[in-house]
C-alpha cells in the first residue's frame, strides 16, 4: 500500500504520453482506456504461459502497439475518420478483453494472480525512473529537434511537410503505435498493483490524460506538472482524513473522484474561455 500513489501516478504519467504523441500528429488517440484493460489481461496471459513479468510485460505492450498502428495505417490508407476509428477501438479493446478473459478463464470479472512482490516494487520503480525521464526526452525532442518538429507539424501542416520530404504517413502511424504501447504499460502497471485483472482498473485515466493533455497546452512539462498537482491534492487530503480521525470517514473515499471532478470542471472552464477569446479576436478584425 506504501507505492499504491507512486503506481498511479506512473500509471497516469505513461497515459499522459500515450495521448501527447497522438495529438503531436493530430491523431488523438480515444481507446486509451480499451488499451490500458486489454494491455493488462494480455500481460497476465503472458506472465501465466512465461512466468516472467519483464517479457510479458513487454510483449503485452508491443501487441497492442502493433494492433493500434495497424489500425492508424488502415484508416490511413482509407482515408477514415481517426476519431471515430479510435473511438471504435476503444470498444474493441475493451469487448475483446472481456470475451478473452471469459473464454480463458471462465470469467469476465476480477481475475486474481501472483507477483513477485519485491519484483513487483522493482518494476514500479524502474517504470516512474522510465516515466520521468521520458518527459523530459520528449520535451526535448519535441522542441530542439528537426524531426520532432517535423511530427508536431503532422497535424497542422502535412502537406508543407510531404513536399520537404518527410514521410507524414509513417509519423502518423508510428504514433498510435507509440500511443497504443504506452497506454498498454500504463494499464498492466495498475494490474500489478492491485495483483489481479480487473475489467473496469483503468476508471477513465485515459480520459483524463487527454484532458491533462489539453490543460497543458500540449506541452509535457505542463501536462506532468498538472498531474502532479491534481493527483498530490488527492493524496494530501486522503491522509489528513486518516491521520485527523484515525480512521477512514468516507472522506477519503469521496477524494477519489477529485481528479475527475476537477479536470471536467476545468475542461469546461477552459473550452468556454477559448471560445470568448477567438470571438474576440474575430471581433477586433471585423
Amino acid at each position: 500500500m506504501d507505492y499504491i500513489y507512486l503506481f498511479n501516478f506512473t500509471s497516469l504519467l505513461f497515459f499522459i504520453i500515450a495521448a501527447l504523441i497522438s495529438q503531436k500528429a493530430g491523431m488523438l488517440a480515444l481507446f486509451l482506456e480499451g488499451c490500458g484493460v486489454l494491455g493488462a489481461l494480455f500481460n497476465l496471459m503472458f506472465y501465466e504461459l512465461t512466468g516472467s513479468m519483464v517479457f510479458s510485460l513487454v510483449i503485452a505492450s508491443l501487441i497492442l502497439g502493433v494492433m493500434s498502428g495497424t489500425v492508424a495505417w488502415v484508416t490511413l490508407k482509407s482515408k477514415g475518420d481517426c476519431m471515430f476509428s479510435g473511438l471504435a477501438l476503444n470498444l474493441v479493446f475493451t469487448g475483446l478483453a472481456g470475451f478473452l478473459a471469459k473464454l480463458f478463464y471462465g470469467s469476465h470479472e476480477i481475475i486474481y494472480y501472483n507477483y513477485d512482490s519485491e519484483l513487483s516494487v522493482i518494476i514500479m520503480i524502474l517504470s516512474f525512473v522510465l516515466g520521468t525521464t521520458l518527459v523530459g526526452v520528449i520535451e526535448y525532442f519535441f522542441h530542439e529537434t528537426l524531426h520532432g518538429i517535423a511530427f508536431r507539424l503532422c497535424g497542422k501542416d502535412s502537406e508543407f511537410l510531404i513536399n520537404e520530404g518527410y514521410n507524414v504517413f509513417g509519423m502518423k502511424v508510428f504514433s498510435w503505435f507509440a500511443s497504443g504501447f504506452f497506454a498498454s504499460l500504463a494499464g498492466i502497471l495498475l494490474s500489478i498493483q492491485v495483483d489481479a485483472y480487473i475489467p473496469g482498473l483503468t476508471s477513465g485515466r485515459g480520459w483524463i490524460a487527454l484532458i491533462i493533455i489539453f490543460l497543458g497546452l500540449e506541452d509535457m512539462v505542463l501536462s506532468t506538472f498538472w498531474a502532479i498537482i491534481i493527483f498530490g491534492l488527492q493524496l494530501v487530503l486522503s491522509l489528513f482524513d486518516i491521520s485527523v480521525y484515525d480512521e477512514n470517514t468516507g472522506f477519503s473515499s469521496l477524494m477519489i473522484s477529485l481528479p475527475y471532478v476537477f479536470c471536467f470542471v476545468a475542461f469546461v472552464i477552459i473550452s468556454v474561455f477559448r471560445k470568448l477569446k477567438n470571438r474576440n479576436v474575430k471581433n477586433k478584425i471585423i
